[in-house]
């Protein structure tokens, strides 16, 4: 009887009619819990576990036509992507491969990296020039607007002065006030105009250029959280249409992949 009640779900009050479950009038013997339990015993079965599906081209892929992400599938263990065919163009199309894209992908990254590391170094050299000199003009124009400042403030001061000893009148002193005020608020706005984000910029696109050399190297072995992560920072965006997808580079990389061309025309390669 103990077998049959760990087996059978009429021991928790459950009755079965054409393969469906019924809550049924007999009296449940066992609870729920401990059925469960016992069944878990018996067949040793493990919690299921779900499955975290990550494509690495996820929420990175646009269709050009209609312009919707492309969104993935797994089957027999390779991702497939598409659309969601909003568009009399997109209806038909293949289903897009990962693989595939990701040698794509390879091969832009390629594109990339310099035949010359001598010619990057000089590029790294030549932000930095470009940038100190942009950051030591900023700070002097900063210091000498912050100088200007505090003369304003002191001749205001020394103007109230005045008014309560009473060397100028109350028209005078309001009229010199707001000329001072407005004087004030004038520098203040070119003041918060200054950039002083240059030094972390210039670092940002160094780190970029270091990346972009290492970039082809690094993407065949990395999870697809940091395989999304060199693509972001490297592309602008990505594309799918006519079955292939484009890959638009952001406007520094396009810029290196520029000057890679031309060092390797000139060094005689192909690049």
């Amino acid at each position: 009887m103990a077998d049959t009640y760990s087996t059978n779900k009429e021991a928790i009050g459950i009755n079965r009619h054409n393969g469906k479950e019924y809550p049924g009038k007999q009296e449940q013997i066992v609870s729920k819990d401990l059925f469960d339990r016992v069944q878990q015993k018996m067949h040793r079965k493990r919690p299921s576990r779900y499955r975290h599906h990550n494509p690495i081209f996820k929420n990175l892929i646009t269709c050009k036509n209609c312009g919707g992400v492309v969104t993935w599938q797994l089957q027999k263990g390779r991702y497939y992507g598409t659309c969601q065919r909003g568009s009399e163009q997109c209806k038909g199309r293949k289903l897009l491969r990962e693989d595939k894209i990701e040698a794509e992908i390879s091969q832009m990254l390629g594109k990339l990296v310099s035949p010359s590391q001598e010619v990057i170094e000089w590029a790294a050299q030549a932000m930095r020039d470009r940038h100190e000199g942009s950051i030591e003009s900023n700070k002097q124009l900063y210091a000498s607007i912050r100088t200007q400042l505090e003369r304003i403030e002191r001749m205001d001061s020394n103007l109230y002065d005045d008014k309560l000893a009473g060397d100028i009148s109350a028209e005078k002193y309001e009229q010199k006030h707001q000329e001072l005020v407005a004087s004030k608020q004038e520098l203040e706005t070119r003041l918060s105009k200054i950039d002083n984000s240059l030094a972390e910029m210039l670092d940002k696109k160094l780190v970029l250029l270091e990346l972009s050399q290492k970039a082809a190297e690094l993407y065949t072995s990395k999870p697809p959280e940091q395989k999304r992560i060199i693509i972001t920072k490297l592309f602008r965006r990505l594309e799918y249409s006519e079955g292939a997808v484009s890959v638009i580079y952001t406007n520094f990389s396009r810029a290196i992949a520029q000057n890679v061309q031309l060092t390797s025309t000139l060094l005689g390669g192909t690049k």
